[in-house]
């Protein structure tokens, strides 16, 4: 496991993944320095996450994708599919293919023999 997953698991000791609907998925964490549990829940329509205390269901605050780690939305998206979600695609993933396709090298045209002999 490298550095970047130990930090991101950390204390974690209990994690869950859940689909609310196939646009929305609940990721609920428990750990050693809290004593309750606190949910994130991605709508992949509206593009936010909310963060949610698990003890009174009382909103923290709503975070636009556009504000959080693109690898995390990912991940939490491919998690979504998995359990048999069909989150609409995220727009860098959109904007990331098209851009592929754009910068894609062309094909380069073979020697024309016809412009050769014209010096």
């Amino acid at each position: 496991m490298g550095l970047k997953e130990d930090f991101n698991t950390a204390g974690i000791t209990e994690e869950c993944f859940r689909m609310l609907n196939p646009i929305t998925l609940a990721y609920t964490a428990e750990g050693y320095y809290s004593s309750h549990k606190a949910v994130n829940i991605y709508d992949f329509l509206a593009r936010h996450m909310v963060l949610q205390d698990s003890k009174d269901g009382s909103i923290n605050r709503a975070i636009p994708f556009s504000q959080l780690d693109p690898e995390s939305l990912e991940f939490m998206r491919d998690k979504l599919i998995e359990l048999g979600g069909k989150p609409p695609a995220l727009p860098q993933k959109a904007k990331t293919a098209k851009a592929k396709q754009e910068t894609a090298p062309k094909p380069v045209p073979a020697f024309d023999k016809r412009i050769i002999g014209r010096h």
